[in-house]
This record gives structure tokens, sequence and C-alpha cells, in this order.
């Protein structure tokens, strides 16, 4: 199958300004067919084959971004059982020494259980830091967050969905970004679909955010083609932006 590359701005806040860029990966087995990750991923790791597929999704984000002059960070997800992967770990080395720092830069999108295996890959995790690679960990939308921890293990963004962020669940998390500011982590508050907490968040002082209040994701290859850094607004959407209502939901739309 096809693998389409679709990325999404992570804005600073206030000025939203865009830091960095989000990486999805969707797979065409047909061109009927559309699978996004929750589909695709339980498929490939019973099969053994998630190191093959991120290796393929890495290569192609990092040439993409090359081509096109992309000159900020892309952030792209990493499953555990490719950080578990002497193999995969390798071909991360070499892939990594011959695109950085001169073409791109690149973040690493990892779970926690993603965060303990690559914290046993020892000197291969020191020269992907070394060349600039950055770590970002999804918080999840449970367990105890360590910024402290979090840090020695060079993590750089910490992302939390901003729902989870603002509620709580029961745990207050309003010191939440300024704990992980002192540990020189930056937390991204995702999924923002509203206008309407926008201002919340920057009160709580998150600075940095991502969703469909910002922008639509773009084809990595349409970005290309009308300029690196420009996306559509929600207002510009195609009308059936209205009946998306997740990024799941865009993915599997997506053209």
């Amino acid at each position: 199958g096809r693998i389409d590359l679709h990325v999404q701005p992570v804005m600073q806040l206030p000025q939203r300004r865009t830091r960095f860029h989000e990486g999805f990966a969707i797979l065409r087995p047909s061109d009927a067919e559309v699978l996004v990750p929750d589909e695709y991923m339980p498929v490939l790791g019973r099969r053994n084959r998630l190191p093959s597929f991120d290796r393929a999704v890495l290569t192609a984000a990092l040439g993409k971004a090359a081509s096109a002059g992309i000159a900020l960070p892309v952030s792209c997800a990493v499953s555990a059982p490719s950080l578990s992967d002497p193999d995969f770990l390798d071909g991360l080395d070499r892939l990594t020494a011959s695109f950085l720092p001169d073409e791109a830069r690149l973040i690493l999108r990892i779970g926690r259980d993603g965060l303990e295996r690559l914290d046993r890959a020892g000197s291969t995790a020191a020269r992907l830091a070394g060349r600039g690679v950055a770590l970002s960990v999804d918080l999840g939308q449970d367990g105890a967050i360590d910024p402290a921890a979090l840090a020695r293990s060079g993590v750089r963004y910490a992302k939390i969905a901003a729902g989870r962020l603002l509620d709580g669940a029961g745990t207050d998390l309003s010191e939440l970004p300024g704990q992980l500011a002192r540990s020189g982590i930056e937390l991204v508050a995702d999924d923002v679909e509203g206008e309407e907490i926008i201002p919340e968040l920057i009160e709580m002082g998150v600075r940095l955010a991502q969703g469909f209040a910002f922008a639509i994701p773009a084809p990595m290859d349409a970005l290309a083609a009308r300029g690196a850094g420009r996306f559509e607004s929600p207002a510009a959407a195609p009308s059936e932006r209205e009946t998306l209502l997740s990024l799941r939901d865009y993915l599997r739309h997506a053209r």
C-alpha cells in the first residue's frame, strides 16, 4: 500500500506562530481504502512490521521536508516496538546522520513505554540527541507525571489533551506547564478544537498548542506546493469539515 503524510502546525501562544509541524501517516492499501493509525498499527504489530513501517515514514518525512524547504522541525510518531529493534535503531542512526542537521530537524513522538525502551538504547540515543533529534512524549489520559524524570530521559516536549489539562479528571493540573518548564520541557496542549478555550490555556501558562482551532492538517506534498508554513484556517476548510469531529475523522476523509 501507499503511505500518505499529512502535517499540522504546532503553534506558539499567544503569537500563534508555527513552532514545528506534527506529522501523521495514513495507509492506503488501495485507492478506495484508507487506514488511520489506530486501524493499521495493531495489524502491523501482529505481523512484526512496525519497525519497517516507522522507518519508511521517517525516511519519507525527512525527504519531503528537505525537498519542500521546510526548515522547522517535523514531529513523527515512532512505536515502542521499533525502539526495541536494533536494526531500526541502526537505520535511524544512519538516516539522521544523512539528513540532520543541514536538511531538516526531527522530533520523535513516542509514548511513555517507548521512552523506557529508548532509555535502554544507550549510545544510539545519545548520538540522536547530539544531532538535534528531540523527544516528544504523549502523557496520555492518566498516570503520574514526573517532570524531572522526563527531563533526565531527554524529553523536550510533553503532549497532553487540552480537555484533560483543563478538566483534570479529579487531578489539578494547573501547575503542570510551570512544573515542566522548570525541568526544561515545553507542554503542548493537543486537540484544541474550539477558540473559546485558548485564553484559558494561555492563562494557565501553556505556550504550545495544536488543533483544528488553529489550522486543519495538510498533505505534505500540497504544503510543498503552496509554500512551507501555509495552512488552511478552519474557516477555509471544505464544507464537510463541519461533520468532522476529530483528527481521526479528518484523516479518514483525507484525499
